[in-house]
């Protein structure tokens, strides 16, 4: 190392092998500075180098010990600018992403076409134990993926910041996160039965928020994978200062993230969560409503739960290939998610789908028939396929949609319009009847609220 002699203190560059973001900056820093003699430490990790400031010369061992069991490796610096290692990419890591998406979509499209996640369907009446069992059903289907997504996030990020964690108490993210979960559909469950539809935010913020966590997901997926370096750069970085005082206050609130994130779930659109909300709206009791949602939470927690256990307790090569097909599945659930905030938002984007029996636009699209002056469409809805994707309408004249949801299939038993902001449960048990009036032109998309459905499915509505 070489040192230069300023007011009684000395600097020493390393090199730091196996960074990998701004948050291996923060944790290096902060280990680094608790050492005795150490006055201060700035971290590089694009550039893979410490710049160290001290009174007293550290070992490279005293460094390497502070760190704990990680993956880092501490070099001295030879004084050249040359040496300097750059953060890597390579080809192996892309390759080995894109086979495990394969394996991932593979598996998926596997058990859809031989049907391997029963169907349950929301009716009226249901006994709590039935509510269970929907929840064991929602958290084995990619209507809770979401979820399941943000609970990977959160260890993975967990797994970052405290990387010398043992035990169970790797398991804490998972638990503050499901424990968010719980009260939150409780809480949110008697409310909703409180003051009715008031309560559930409007389906362009719910857009917003699904867009927002698809993107967290997809960088999350991405720093996991070591690919697309890029992604991270983009994203705005608070000051370093800013980021030591979240971390200490994190330290010391080590819950409140998980906790609050998990929370949040209960605004996210599954469609079986949505399902519920708009069953607990039509009981209008809050009782009811906190005990609907208290059995569906619990029904999905010992999947999330082994999920996330998985995620903590896994160790060496065994942890590098979990990182790997987790962030792998972040990136497919990010991307088919954020398919889902468009499509709530209302906003044009091309639509992603893993429906691979979507059909296409008809060559002559039918009109609703008139029926005692009004406009009528009978449709049917099998599995994620609408039989009538394509219609049009005449503006002005009321219109009865008569939709026979009795074999949808988990988020398609919700139909929602996001440009006519229309939101409704389809009966598992008889027709639904969806009655408006279109009072403006032009062509609406209609979807189950995570897009899985007909590609394309949309109304037009004509001047009349």
């Amino acid at each position: 190392m070489a040192h230069t002699n300023k007011k009684n203190l000395k600097t020493a560059r390393v090199i730091i092998a196996g960074m990998t973001c701004k948050s291996c900056e923060i944790l290096i820093e902060r280990k680094w500075k608790n050492i005795d003699g150490m006055e201060s430490v700035h971290v590089n990790h694009a550039r893979g180098y410490a710049d160290l400031v001290y009174s007293k010369t550290p070992e490279l061992s005293v460094l390497r010990n502070a760190l704990g069991d990680t993956h880092y490796t501490i070099t001295p610096w030879d004084g050249k600018s040359s040496s300097l290692p750059r953060n890597t990419h390579s080809f192996r890591n892309y390759a080995e992403a894109g086979g495990i998406m394969i394996i991932l979509l593979s598996i998926y499209l596997i058990a859809k076409n031989f049907q391997l996640i029963p169907k349950l369907s929301i009716v009226d009446g249901m006994s709590y134990g039935f509510i269970f069992l929907i929840g064991l059903v929602a958290a084995l289907s990619t209507c809770i993926a979401v979820a399941g997504g943000l609970l990977l996030a959160v260890t993975a990020r967990y797994a970052e910041h405290h990387p010398d964690s043992k035990g169970l108490s790797t398991f804490k993210p998972v638990l503050y996160f499901n424990v968010g979960r719980l009260l939150s559909y409780t809480l949110f469950g008697g409310l909703i039965g409180v003051i009715g539809s008031a309560l559930a935010p409007s389906q362009f913020l719910t857009g917003l928020i699904t867009i927002a966590a698809s993107i967290v997901m997809i960088i999350v997926g991405c720093r996991l994978l070591h690919i697309f370096p890029a992604l991270d750069r983009c994203i705005p970085h608070a000051p370093k200062a800013v980021s030591h005082f979240f971390q200490e206050y994190g330290e010391r609130h080590a819950k409140a993230a998980p906790f609050l994130l998990g929370g949040s779930t209960f605004f996210l659109p599954c469609g079986f969560t949505q399902s519920l909300q708009l069953y607990v709206l039509s009981r209008g009791n809050p009782a009811e409503g906190v005990i609907t949602m208290f059995f569906f939470v619990l029904g999905t927690l010992p999947a999330l739960l082994s999920l996330g256990a998985l995620s903590s307790f896994v160790k060496g090569k065994a942890q590098h290939t979990f990182l790997k097909f987790a962030g792998s599945l972040l990136v497919l659930i990010g991307l088919f998610t954020v398919n889902s905030g468009f499509a709530l938002t209302g906003i044009s984007f091309p639509q992603v789908s893993l429906n691979t029996g979507g059909q296409s636009a008809p060559t002559s699209i039918p009109a609703a028939r008139i029926e005692n002056g009004k406009q009528i469409i009978d449709m049917t809805v099998d599995d994620l396929e609408y039989s009538v994707p394509h219609f049009t309408l005449k503006q002005g004249i009321p219109f009865e949609w008569r939709v026979d949801g009795r074999k949808a299939s988990g988020c398609v038993q919700v139909l929602t319009v996001p440009g006519m902001n229309i939101t409704q449960r389809l009966s598992g048990s008889d027709i639904t009847t969806v009655a408006f009036t279109p009072s403006q032109t032009g062509t609406f998309a209609f979807r189950c609220p995570m897009g899985m459905t007909t590609r394309g499915a949309s109304f037009t509505v004509t001047p009349s």
